[in-house]
């Protein structure tokens, strides 16, 4: 039974407990605050069923949680909500989730859709956590809103060094001309100037827009020694079929943001070969969490993002319990706190452990799955661990250790 549990129990029957050990200096945390209720706004079927695995790492989540002894007490609840890939669909589950007056919501799966959506959210009284936006334009653009995932400035450095080391001198990026788009595209771009690589092309393309023939046309036409695609799933995979289809483009001529890297139903050969950086844990780690997830739903065909969600999850729960409190407000004053935010915080690497130091009034440093989680003042993680991913000739992704 965990030290949780068994305060649990001293207050369900109206007895006041206070902690004597020496090693306690502060008061333990009050309980009966109610249930914590987590909602996930993510797609359920939509980008090729990439979202699967994160709905079911938060559910994971949920269960360690509650295997654990739950938060003050209680067994906290989870709503999904299927935020589909587009905005209407968005703004319907998230009336859903505010319906059942979630206090976390874990999402959106894209960065362009939390920037529509952060807001409602918010307003609702939650607090936001996504374990897979990565664009920098989202950093401080609400103080209730947090990613696990890390910018994607950390990563452009990543992708320009690769490139630069490869010894490509020229480069194309194909971005979208959105608010997230923007962003990564000018950042990549001046990444790949300081590791001397000239830009020859960086067409924006209208993220709305089912013809990619413009943006391809003007890539080819500048003939660049590699591509770099920082789309999402939906129009990856046509400028995938075309470039290498069509335009002869290969391995060594493409690379791939994490955007871009999704479950593609593409005719066998086309992804051999192609790569890309995505965020995670390490490779070892990696495969004993994979195989949780695989236990709860076996027909999930992509792990990207998964680890970085489950520990949004965690982080919200401990959050709750540092600040006492359900309220998104406060909870989001407490997420910098449990992550590394307060000097000579325990660290410790799961909920139960974290939780019973956060039980005994002492301060914590969780470091999730995906290494150390500390935040800095605009919500963005300030370090990443970065895997090298890989499709084999049937379309799988195999991480390059």
């Amino acid at each position: 039974m965990t030290l949780r549990r068994r305060f649990a129990q001293v207050v369900a029957v109206g007895a006041v407990l206070v902690l004597t050990a020496c090693n306690s200096p502060a008061e333990p945390l009050a309980y009966g605050k109610g249930p914590l209720i987590v909602g996930s706004l993510l797609p359920h079927t939509a980008y090729g069923g990439a979202g699967t695995a994160l709905v079911a790492a938060v559910d994971l989540a949920i269960a360690d949680i509650n295997a654990a002894g739950g938060v003050f007490g209680e067994d906290a609840q989870v709503h999904h909500a299927d935020s589909a890939d587009t905005s209407d669909a968005a703004a319907v589950a998230i009336e859903s989730l505010a319906a059942v007056k979630a206090h976390v919501v874990i999402g959106a799966y894209t960065s362009q859709m939390t920037f529509t959506v952060v807001d409602r959210v918010t307003e609702s009284g939650a607090v936001m956590l996504s374990g897979s936006n990565a664009s920098a334009g989202l950093t401080g653009l609400n103080p209730r809103f947090f990613r696990t995932n890390p910018t994607d400035l950390l990563q452009a450095d990543m992708i320009a060094t690769t490139v630069a080391v490869d010894g490509h001198k020229t480069a194309a990026i194909l971005g979208n001309d959105d608010a997230a788009g923007i962003v990564f595209l000018e950042g990549l771009a001046a990444a790949l100037q300081n590791s001397g690589v000239e830009v020859v092309a960086m067409p924006r393309m209208d993220p709305a827009s089912t013809d990619l023939a413009a943006p391809v046309d003007a890539v080819v036409a500048a003939a660049p020694e590699v591509v770099i695609l920082l789309t999402d799933p939906a129009q990856s995979e046509p400028l995938i079929q075309s470039l290498v289809a069509t335009h002869g483009y290969t391995a060594d001529s493409l690379f791939l943001a994490d955007s871009a890297i999704a479950p593609y139903a593409l005719e066998r050969g086309i992804l051999e070969g192609l790569h890309g950086f995505i965020a995670g844990p390490a490779p070892k780690v990696a495969a004993r969490f994979n195989a949780r997830l695989m236990k709860l739903d076996p027909h999930i065909k992509s792990f990207e993002f998964a680890a970085s969600t489950y520990d949004a999850v965690i982080v919200a729960a401990l959050a709750a319990m540092s600040a006492e409190s359900t309220k998104g407000a406060d909870i989001a004053e407490k997420v910098p706190d449990v992550s590394g935010g307060v000097p000579g915080g325990t660290l410790c690497d799961n909920f139960s452990d974290c939780a019973d130091l956060l039980v005994e009034g002492k301060s914590v440093d969780y470091e999730g799955l995906t290494g150390d989680l500390a935040f800095n003042l605009e919500g963005d993680v300030t370090s990443a661990h970065f895997n090298l991913y890989r499709y084999a000739e049937d379309g799988a992704l195999v991480v390059v250790e």
